[in-house]
């Protein structure tokens, strides 16, 4: 039957694989705490200052069914009522982009980066006791 000796059967598929090529890992970016938080939209404005008010009429409800309710309503109101949630989101922009400008003229992003470097540091120098922590309690040290 099959003429090779070790010859298993057949091949089946041609030999090409069929698995999608594995995409290389991005390491994740480090959010610096002390970045301004990003401006909301109108929507959520609008659902900052009603959802006490669905808790407070629908107490048994989950957050799942609150965030629907709020979608519904959101949809119901007309474009002059979304205007003023509108207005807040574009002061909170404003807000966002002062904020932005103050950060980036003292060093943004870069300065944290150094800051958290320079941390760690004096945390891994030799001879410093800042962050040495005595570990001999500790069970697993045996």
């Amino acid at each position: 039957m099959h003429n090779r000796p070790g010859a298993l059967g057949p091949v089946v598929g041609g030999g090409i694989s069929k698995k999608k090529p594995k995409k290389p890992v991005v390491a994740a970016q480090v959010k610096d705490k002390n970045s301004p938080k990003r401006p909301r939209n109108s929507y959520i404005f609008f659902t900052l200052m009603k959802r006490d008010d669905i808790k407070k009429k629908h107490p048994e409800f989950k957050p799942t069914e609150i965030t629907k309710m709020l979608g519904e309503e959101w949809q119901k109101l007309s474009e002059q009522e979304k205007e003023s949630y509108g207005s807040m989101a574009e002061n909170d922009k404003k807000r966002y982009q002062t904020e932005m400008e103050n950060y980036d003229a003292n060093g943004g992003a870069a300065a944290a980066a150094a800051a958290a470097a320079a941390a760690a540091v004096n945390e891994g120098s030799v001879g410093s006791s800042a962050g040495a922590t005595d570990l001999s309690s500790e069970p697993w040290r045996g």
